[in-house]
């Protein structure tokens, strides 16, 4: 039997993450079914079949064919930044700084240098997350992590911010009009629940990903 090609490498998650992005198809795909058992060149080949709507090839998807089978394949984020890729998005070191920051997980200068400090801050932020590989690149699947976490924030923020604001109104109007307004309170909680819940559930996106690009111990 040939030996299993590993799968568990950022370019392969980033670049099934974008296949299924756009065509939802990362669980019936063949060219999955060829990389998980280690035929690179058919399943690369495989991949480049997926260029066509409506029957007619579109340039538009070759090229992203094109770009998901350097990163599925060959590791190749076309990278002139140690840490952060430069295709195919324009996060920089300096927003890697920035995001990271905010969300506790880096303490260092934001000055846009890809130091071993922004890999270490990296590399600890995909660890607490279990559907990311900890290898220190913020690619694709690490910065929609990161951008859910960030609006999962200012969300659950605002949130807070709307309670205690409805708050200091009904104690107003209770204090003021004598008549108590519990609903409203109950109203604007129930709100910032639902609003973490669907970052909480968005989450599992990528875990299917993972799950579909991974051998199991069933493959071997």
């Amino acid at each position: 039997m040939a030996a299993k090609l590993a799968t568990s490498t950022q370019g392969v998650f980033d670049g099934g993450v974008s296949f299924d992005f756009n065509t939802g198809a990362i669980d019936r795909a063949s060219w999955v079914t060829a990389l998980r058992a280690g035929d690179r060149a058919g399943a690369r080949a495989k991949l480049m079949q997926w260029t066509k709507e409506g029957g007619r090839n579109v340039a538009g998807l070759a090229k992203r064919r094109e770009a998901e089978a350097r990163l599925i394949f060959d590791g190749d984020y076309g990278a002139t930044d140690a840490v952060v890729p430069a295709a195919p998005s324009s996060y920089t070191t300096l927003a890697v700084q920035r995001d990271l920051a905010a969300l506790g997980f880096y303490q260092g200068p934001i000055d846009g240098i890809a130091s071993d400090g922004v890999r270490a801050a990296v590399i600890a932020y995909q660890k607490s997350h279990p559907d990311l590989v900890a290898d220190g690149i913020a690619g694709p699947a690490t910065q929609a992590c990161v951008a859910r976490d960030l609006a999962a924030r200012r969300a659950a923020g605002a949130s807070a911010g709307s309670v205690a604001a409805v708050t200091a109104a009904g104690g107003a109007i209770a204090t003021h009009a004598h008549v108590a307004h519990p609903w409203i309170i109950t109203a604007a909680i129930a709100g910032a629940v639902l609003v973490i819940a669907a970052a909480v559930l968005a989450r599992r996106w990528g875990g299917e990903v993972k799950r579909a690009i991974t051998p199991t111990a069933k493959d071997g």
